[in-house]
């Protein structure tokens, strides 16, 4: 009888608890069927949520603080795995939108009709940012590598006016549109790609029956069942490159005592924001270092009320199911099961920042400032205004990451990626060529595993 030596079992340690730290477990321990791994995952906070949070189901709609939605078109990836685990979804449409800027509420026809209250040049007058930013496409003659090393905001600024700037960034919602730190080809990726953008691109949204609290608990159920174990309350602090193997010290709290533990890995998987890679102590080169300050956090506000009935389908004007506005509170949905959604980034996101700070002990600062500028919109008496019934909110230092002038994502996110022959790999939404909070995390994913180690 010939004695066979038994296989040698790999260790493999994630670093972080999100979706991408999970969907990297189950991709390795379903797709690669590898069942000779042993993943042990280490999260920092009490579960593995990362930038989803399912606060609460109300009136049968889940009231998302962090990822809320996707699209087939936009979010392939996402869309797949939600098909795959057969999750009940629902439909909840963006498309009929209306605006207050500038103390004018508006519709498309409005603008059209040259009645929003910016001061732009003959040429740009009724048109909307779709027709401003065909225009400025149209006329540049510029390179991508040119456009690239300016500004989204200096591409534009090179062919319509500053005010039309002004009223591109306020049409759309988002401050982060004239963020100088913005490359010029990332704000081209943002307005082509995303489809809530310009209003030609409008598709079907949905949602996740149960919230993406679902997805993730799916996804751990699924990888536990194989044998990951999962550690919460687990901080990496350091990471040591050793001949052959990876040192991994995480700390952690037991009985009110910080002590560190270390494992020995054969890989590690960097799958944490780009802020808290910051904070652990890395054996990488200083080309990799370097590599990650291309992109910048862009920091996020969501916010919910929800209440007894849809008291604003009573005005006389009810454009849509959606407004945008220049005010802190920069959009506004106005969701079915009788809540609104409330999002903001960059400058309005910092507004809202130490109201959402101090609303567990002055809970009426935030809601009064939500109902002042509710009030302005439908030029009511805030104290008239119906009370929600329950408001939720979030304050996330870092929503998204979006490239800075004179990166190169592809080749940073390679970079960080990192070779078969490596055994540190930095993967997940932070270097991701398109930010979001769940598609870029599961498609660098996928790089990293079908593309570098297995494929």
């Amino acid at each position: 009888m010939v004695e066979t030596q038994p296989t040698q079992r790999t260790t493999i340690a994630i670093i972080g608890g999100g979706v991408s730290g999970l969907y990297a477990a189950w991709k390795m321990l379903y797709e690669k069927n590898l069942t000779d791994v042993d993943i042990h995952i280490y999260e920092a906070t009490q579960k593995c949520t990362g930038r989803i949070s399912t606060a609460w189901i109300h009136n049968g709609f889940p009231i998302e603080l962090g990822a809320a939605r996707f699209s087939k078109y936009v979010h392939p990836v996402l869309n797949r795995l939600v098909e795959h685990f057969q999750l009940k979804t629902m439909p909840y449409e963006y498309a009929n939108r209306f605006w207050h800027l500038r103390g004018k509420k508006l519709g498309l026809e409005d603008i059209a009709a040259g009645k929003a209250a910016y001061e732009l040049r003959e040429n740009e007058v009724g048109k909307y940012t779709d027709n401003l930013y065909e225009y400025t496409e149209k006329n540049s003659a510029r390179t991508e590598a040119e456009i690239n090393a300016m500004s989204f905001h200096e591409y534009l600024a090179e062919h319509i006016s500053e005010e039309a700037c002004t009223f591109f960034r306020d049409a759309e919602g988002y401050d982060l549109l004239l963020g100088e730190w913005l490359s010029g080809m990332d704000g081209v990726r943002a307005v082509k790609q995303h489809p809530d953008m310009l209003p030609k691109g409008e598709v079907s949204w949905f949602h996740i029956v149960g919230g993406f609290q679902t997805l993730m608990k799916t996804l751990e159920e699924q990888i536990t069942a194989r044998g990951a174990k999962i550690f919460t309350n687990h901080r990496c602090i350091e990471l040591v490159q050793n001949e052959n193997s990876v040192t991994v010290y995480v700390e952690t709290n037991q009985n009110n005592d910080s002590i560190v533990k270390y494992i020995e890995a054969d890989r590690v998987f960097l799958c944490v924001k780009r802020l808290d890679i910051k904070d652990i102590a890395l054996p990488l080169s200083q080309e990799k270092l370097d590599a990650m300050e291309a992109v910048e956090p862009v920091p996020m506000v969501k916010m919910f009320a929800t209440y007894t009935n849809s008291w604003w389908s009573a005005f006389s004007r009810r454009d849509g199911n959606f407004c945008i506005t220049d005010m802190p509170i920069r959009k506004i949905y106005y969701g079915p099961g009788h809540h609104l959604m409330f999002y903001s980034d960059c400058q309005s996101a910092l507004y809202w920042k130490d109201l959402i700070a101090e609303s567990g002990r002055k809970p009426e600062a935030l809601l009064g400032e939500v109902q002042r500028q509710l009030s302005v919109i439908y030029r009511m008496d805030p104290t008239k205004l119906p009370r929600p019934n329950a408001f939720y909110s979030k304050f996330w230092s870092t929503g998204i990451h979006v490239w800075r002038r004179n990166s190169e994502p592809i080749k940073v996110r390679n970079l960080l990626m990192g070779t078969a022959a490596e055994r540190i790999h930095i993967a997940g939404e932070s270097f991701a060529v398109n930010a979001g909070w769940v598609e870029g995390a599961l498609e660098t994913i996928n790089l990293l595993i079908d593309g570098v180690l297995y494929p």
